[in-house]
């Protein structure tokens, strides 16, 4: 359940930053009109997968035992 959780926590990080930044990713993929659109979902696909990532590792690192603790 946790990696979904951290899967929808990274989907809605990149679609905040998605509408915060909306007008500079319209101001970079402007210069390509005709693949402005692919640029817009790769733009959303890598903020969501680095997010996800960043989440995921996050959630790995709080899971981990740390030293000197005993799991008994």
């Amino acid at each position: 359940m946790g990696h979904a959780v951290c899967g929808l926590a990274g989907l809605v990080v990149a679609a905040a930053a998605l509408v915060v930044g909306w007008s500079v990713v319209l101001a970079a993929t402007a210069w390509v009109p005709f693949l402005s659109t692919t640029a817009l979902v790769a733009v959303t696909a890598v903020v969501w997968a680095v997010a996800w990532l960043a989440f995921e590792s996050a959630l790995l690192l709080s899971r981990r035992p740390r030293a000197g603790s005993s799991n008994r």
